[in-house]
C-alpha cells in the first residue's frame, strides 16, 4: 500500500486455508488480516492477484469465484466489487490493474474489460468480439506506444497492427510487411516507425524498413538489395538512437544512415575494445545516443554491455549468471532517458521470465516481476497507453494457455 505496508494472498489450494496476510517488512512475520474467521463477507476460495487502492483498501481477485473483492484493511471485511452476481457482463478471469482515475481493468476470457465503479458492470474494451479489424491470432509478441494507441506485431502474417486503446479497434498499418522480427522502441527523425522485416515473401536476411505512420506504407531503407556497406548475417533487433538507426547482428552492431541506408560497423569482434557480446539477444538506445546490448541470446549467463557508438568499445554494465547445467536466455531490453534499463530474461532454473530494472551506473539488477511477458517498453508519462500495454501483455499469456500472470 502507499504507506509501505506489504500484503500477500496465501492458500486456496492443496488444503491450505485461503486468507490475505500482512507481512512485517523487517521480520517477515505474517499476520492474517482477512480470512480464517477474520472479517465478514463472502468466504475466500482462492485469492490471487492483489492491488492496493489506498492505505485502507485492497482489491483482490478470487479465482474460483470469478470475482473482484474489496478488502477493508482495518476490519478484514470483504465485499464483491464485480462478479459473483454483482454487475453484468463477461465472466471475469483475472485482474489487470487500476488507472490514475480509479478505473478498474480486468481480464474476461481472451479479452479485457472496464469495470464500472458504481455498478460493477463489465464492458469489453479489447477482445476478438470487441473492436474491429484483424485479430491477434498468434498473440502479440512485441509492443510499443503511440499517443493514443498501441503498436503490436501479431496476426496471421505477423503484420504490424495498431490497437485503439479506447475502442479496441485494430488496423494493419503495414499490410505488405510479412515476417516482421523487431520494432524499434522509438521513431525515426521523420516520424516513421522503424522495423526489421521483409516486404516480399521468401527467406534470407531481413531489411530495415521505414513505415509511414499514417498510410502504413513500408519502404526498404537498407538490406540485402538496398544501399551498400557490410550486411548483417543474423539480424535480431533494431533501435533508434539520436539521428541514427542501429541493427543488432549475431556478433556485431551496425549503423544505418537514416537517409541513404548506408551501413557501417559500430562494434564487432575486430572493432572496439572489450569482451565480445557473442550472439546478441536485444538492442536498446536512448534519444541521447547511448547504446546497450543484452546477450548472448542463450547461455550460462546474460550480460548488458554499453557500446560506445564512436569507438565501438564494449563496457560491461550488468551480469546475470545461473548455476552450471542451467541456462539463461536474453529476451528483450529497453532504455529510459534516466539511464535506467529494463530487461526480460528467461532462465531454465525458475522456468519463468523475469523483468529486471538495471542501474546502468552500478550494474545492480532488481527483479520487478515474474511472468510470461511478451516484451518490455518504456512508455512516457502521462500516457493512457501505459495501462493498455500491461493489459495486452497479460492477454498474451492467457492466449497461450499459461494462465493469469
Amino acid at each position: 500500500t502507499p504507506d509501505g505496508r506489504i500484503y500477500a494472498s496465501i492458500g486456496g489450494w492443496a488444503g491450505y486455508a485461503p486468507r490475505v496476510v500482512r507481512i512485517d517488512p523487517v521480520s517477515g512475520l505474517r499476520e492474517a488480516i482477512s480470512g480464517l474467521g477474520i472479517g465478514g463477507g463472502p468466504d475466500w476460495q482462492w485469492p490471487t492477484t492483489l492491488f492496493a487502492v489506498s492505505d485502507q483498501t485492497l482489491l483482490v481477485f478470487d479465482h474460483p469465484a470469478a470475482a473482484i473483492v474489496s478488502v477493508d484493511l482495518a476490519t478484514g471485511d470483504r465485499s464483491v466489487v464485480s462478479g459473483a452476481g454483482v454487475g453484468t457482463g463477461p465472466t471475469l478471469t483475472g485482474l489487470i490493474g487500476i488507472d490514475a482515475q480509479g478505473t478498474k481493468f480486468a481480464r474476461a476470457g481472451e479479452g479485457a474489460v472496464r469495470v464500472e465503479a458504481s455498478s460493477g458492470d463489465r464492458t469489453l474494451v479489447f477482445a476478438e468480439t470487441a473492436g474491429s479489424g484483424p485479430w491477434l491470432e498468434a498473440g502479440p509478441r512485441l509492443l510499443a506506444a503511440d499517443t493514443r494507441s498501441l503498436l503490436t506485431i501479431g496476426g496471421t502474417y505477423d503484420t504490424l497492427l495498431r490497437i485503439d486503446a479506447a475502442t479496441g479497434d485494430r488496423s494493419s498499418i503495414a499490410p505488405d510487411v510479412i515476417a516482421t522480427t523487431a520494432l524499434a522502441d522509438r521513431t525515426a527523425l521523420d516520424g516513421s516507425r522503424v522495423a526489421l522485416g521483409r516486404v516480399d515473401p521468401g527467406t534470407g536476411e531481413p531489411s530495415v524498413l521505414l513505415i509511414d505512420p499514417k498510410t502504413g506504407a513500408a519502404s526498404k531503407l537498407s538490406g540485402p538489395d538496398t544501399a551498400s556497406g557490410p550486411l548483417w548475417s543474423g539480424a535480431r533487433d533494431v533501435a533508434v538512437g539520436g539521428d541514427v538507426i542501429y541493427v543488432l547482428d549475431a556478433d556485431a552492431v551496425l549503423r544505418v544512415d537514416p537517409q541513404s541506408g548506408e551501413r557501417s560497423i559500430v562494434s564487432d569482434p575486430s572493432t572496439g575494445m572489450g569482451e565480445s557480446f557473442e550472439k546478441g539477444g536485444a538492442l536498446a538506445a536512448t534519444r541521447q545516443g547511448a547504446l546497450y546490448v543484452l546477450g548472448p541470446y542463450s547461455g550460462p549467463r546474460a550480460r548488458v554491455q554499453q557500446i560506445d557508438p564512436t569507438t565501438g568499445d564494449r563496457t560491461l554494465v550488468a551480469n546475470r549468471e545461473v548455476p552450471i547445467g542451467w541456462s539463461v536466455r536474453s529476451m528483450d531490453l529497453a532504455a529510459a532517458e534516466s539511464g535506467e534499463l529494463f530487461a526480460i530474461l528467461f532462465d531454465s532454473l525458475s522456468l519463468a521470465k523475469t523483468l529486471y530494472s538495471i542501474d546502468a551506473g552500478s550494474g545492480t539488477m532488481t527483479p520487478l516481476a515474474h511472468g510470461y511477458f511478451a516484451a518490455v517498453a518504456v512508455v512516457p508519462e502521462p500516457d493512457a497507453s501505459a495501462l493498455a500495454l500491461i493489459a495486452i501483455a497479460a492477454l498474451a499469456a492467457t492466449r497461450k494457455g499459461m494462465g493469469p500472470q
